[in-house]
Formats: structure tokens, C-alpha cells, sequence
């Protein structure tokens, strides 16, 4: 049966003194087990074997509902299933107990239903990486060719794991971005509120007092004099908000067509400045699914269709394309690759000889692990100049006030003085 081909004999807890820690969680799944058997019984639930009816898991319907209406399998989501999954193996539990248990006790009604269906999927004869392949949306396709990998070598367990420190070191570096980039977020809104709602504010007390006094107002106060009334206006937000709407409506109409995505990627990556960084980037993502579909023994054009489809960018996806042409009529991958250039001149070179030596999957793997650490450590390099650079600009714009105020005192005491 599929539950005993998922037995991993070599972490058997009883060869490795751990049937303690096996007896423990199997007692307090079998607990739940019972539970839920009761539950069934009272409502008359149907046969776990029984094909899911339309709207349930494995269903069009439930795969639409794992990507709206707030209830999103997240990253972290499936990095906690893959830990406890891998726990639960490894004390010696069948695979499809483990499935059911988990999706018994898991909070996240996407999840539950996700794991319940992948555990009917097997005791039906599928392999746990064709149950998963059904929630590519979920896994995507980099998880999706490690599970394949492992069950080719017979190593499933250790291939979860995997999945589970993958998923880990992904999420670690996407807080690391997001933490380096909230303070600068912070500030500016921050100084933006206290600018233009507070000092506009108290600007706008001064404009009276110059009238009566009949003085000249000097042209750095008549500027914040003049913003200062501008931001109390209805007329102003009224037109701001109607231009940022239109602005992102039409984004959004042209993102939804593909030769207007494909110059906005290009011009990206060719910027000076965020070009470099997003070519890094890409060849991270992509060095990182190529490697592990090729290392799970699927075919190079395969492997490439798979990266195509989990490329966010059309420029890459483009290039991507084409090589896979190029591929079927016979020719190299790198070539194709290196025509529009969307990836480090370095890059190329080190993809050059692992094609020539054979070894694309350990070549094009030891990039991703050199492109995803140097993608990190410049972002946080930016993060960490862009945060001097806010202070300096809040700092002119300081300078600019005190400047204003320092010539309204000396035009207010010449008046004075005239007097």
C-alpha cells in the first residue's frame, strides 16, 4: 500500500533507540483519530475514499479559493507543514497517517482541506509528488522538483526536509529585506504627515500678519506660505487621489498585456542603478528551480519549461522561451541565454563550463547559492544608504525652513526698525 512505500526504514525510532518519541505522537494523533471517527459517525460523513465531488479538495473551486478571499497558503504556511511532516516520518508514521493528522490539527482551513485531499489522492495509487504537482500554486515549482528528487532516490523524508529549510532561508531573507527597508518607509511617511499637516498649518497663521503689517514676504516663507495653503484644500486631495487612481488603473490595464510588461521589465533591467540588482535576482530564481529540476533528473527542455513558469519577469520569460526553441532544434542553452543579456557577464561564464563539463544541475545550483546570498547582502547594503540619504534630505528640508523663518525674523525687525 502507499502508506508502507513511505515508510522510511532507515530512521525507523525503534533501530535508533527513539520509540519513546514515536509511541508519544502516534498516542495523541490516535486520540484525534478517534475524535474526528466520532465526529464522522454523528454526521454521517462520507467514505475517505470516495472521489471529492465538485467544489471540495482537488477541485477546480478549492484551487481557486487557496489564492483569494484572505484565506492565501503562505510560505510560512508550507514551511510548517514540511517540518512537522518530516517529524512525523521520521518517528516511523505511514505517510497518508501523517497527511490526515495534520490536516486534522491544522488551523488554516486552505491547508486543512489541501492535506486531506493529497492523503485520498495517495491511498488511491498516486506518488506524494503527483498529489503535490496538483497544488503547484501552492509549492511551486522548485518544491514541487525537490519531492520528485526524493522519491526517485527513495530519500522523500530527507526530501521535506529540505523543503522545510529551503522555505526557512527564504523566509529569513525576506524579513531581512522587509526590516531593512521599514524604517526608511516609516520616517518618510512620517516626516511627509508632520510637513504637510503640522508646519502647513502653522504656516498659514503667518499670511495675516504680513497683510496687516503691509510687509513683503520673502520668497522662501511665500513658498511655504503658499504649500502651506494648497495642502488645507479639499480641491487638492480631491485631484491627487483622482490622478493616483487613474495613474494605477492604467498601470494596471497595461500590466495586463504582455509586450507592455516586456518593455517595463527591460527598461528595468537595464537602469543603472536597480538594473544590476534585478539581474541578480533573476539569476538566483533561476539558477536556483534549473538546478533543482535538472538534479531531480528531468530533461533540459522540461527543466526550462518549469523555470519559465515560475519566472515573474516577461523579459526572462521571453528569453526563456526562446531558448527552449533553441534547445529543441538542437542547439545550446547558454547562447540563447546570453542574447538579451538579463543575467551578470559572470554568470555566463561559470553557465559556460558547467555546460561544456556536463554538470549544468551542480553549476547552475552553486550559482544560486552565490547570487541569492550577494541578492541579500545588497539589499541590505541599500537599505542601510538609503537610510543617511532620508536623513539628509529631511535635513535640507529643516535647513530650508530655518532659512525661511531666519529671513521673515530679519524682514520683520528691518520693518520695525523703519518704523
Amino acid at each position: 500500500m502507499a502508506q508502507e512505500e513511505y515508510q522510511n526504514p532507515e530512521n525507523n525510532p525503534e533501530e535508533k533507540g527513539g520509540k519513546s518519541l514515536r509511541d508519544e505522537i502516534a498516542a495523541k494523533l490516535d486520540l484525534q483519530g478517534e475524535r474526528d471517527q466520532k465526529i464522522r459517525g454523528k454526521g454521517g460523513g462520507r467514505s475517505e475514499k470516495q472521489t471529492p465531488s465538485k467544489g471540495m479538495p482537488g477541485g477546480g473551486a478549492f484551487k481557486r479559493s487557496l489564492s483569494g478571499g484572505g484565506r492565501n497558503v503562505r510560505l510560512r504556511d508550507v514551511t510548517t507543514f514540511c517540518e512537522e511532516a518530516a517529524l512525523l516520518l521520521d518517528s516511523g508514521m505511514p505517510l497518508v497517517q501523517s497527511l490526515k493528522n495534520l490536516a486534522a490539527r491544522n488551523t488554516h482551513h486552505g491547508m486543512k482541506k489541501m492535506l486531506f485531499d493529497m492523503a485520498q489522492q495517495i491511498e488511491s495509487g498516486a506518488t506524494f509528488t503527483q498529489a503535490a504537482d496538483r497544488y503547484r500554486n501552492v509549492f511551486g515549482v522548485q518544491f514541487i522538483s525537490i519531492f520528485k528528487a526524493g522519491e526517485k532516490s527513495g530519500t522523500l523524508v530527507s526530501a521535506i526536509k529540505q523543503v522545510a529549510d529551503r522555505g526557512e532561508t527564504m523566509l529569513e531573507r525576506r524579513h531581512r529585506i522587509i526590516s531593512v527597508l521599514l524604517y526608511p518607509a516609516i520616517v518618510i511617511i512620517a516626516a511627509f504627515l508632520v510637513i504637510a499637516f503640522g508646519f502647513s498649518y502653522a504656516m498659514s497663521t503667518f499670511a495675516p500678519l504680513f497683510d496687516e503689517m503691509g510687509v513683503s514676504v520673502p520668497w522662501t516663507m511665500n513658498l511655504l506660505l503658499g504649500a502651506g495653503e494648497t495642502l488645507q484644500t479639499g480641491s487638492f486631495w480631491i485631484s491627487t487621489l483622482v490622478i493616483v487612481v487613474a495613474l494605477g488603473l492604467m498601470y494596471w490595464i497595461g500590466m495586463k498585456l504582455q509586450p507592455v510588461r516586456l518593455v517595463r521589465d527591460r527598461f528595468m533591467v537595464r537602469c543603472p542603478v536597480i538594473g544590476p540588482l534585478i539581474k541578480q535576482s533573476l539569476v538566483a530564481r533561476f539558477s536556483r528551480i534549473f538546478a533543482t529540476m535538472l538534479i531531480a533528473g528531468v530533461s533540459v527542455p522540461e527543466s526550462l519549461k518549469g523555470v519559465r513558469e515560475a519566472m515573474q519577469n516577461e523579459l526572462a520569460r521571453f528569453t526563456i522561451s526562446r531558448t527552449m526553441e533553441t534547445v529543441r532544434e538542437g542547439g545550446r542553452v547558454i547562447p540563447s541565454l546570453k542574447k538579451e543579456k538579463i543575467f551578470p557577464l559572470l554568470a555566463y561564464d561559470m553557465m559556460e563550463v558547467g555546460e561544456e563539463t556536463g554538470a549544468l544541475g551542480e553549476v547552475f545550483s552553486r550559482l544560486a547559492d552565490i547570487y541569492e546570498k550577494k541578492t541579500a547582502d545588497d539589499m541590505e547594503i541599500i537599505g542601510k544608504l538609503i537610510q543617511p540619504a532620508i536623513i539628509v534630505v529631511l535635513a535640507l528640508v529643516v535647513g530650508f525652513i530655518v532659512i525661511a523663518m531666519f529671513q521673515v525674523y530679519t524682514t520683520l525687525m528691518t520693518h520695525a526698525g523703519v518704523m
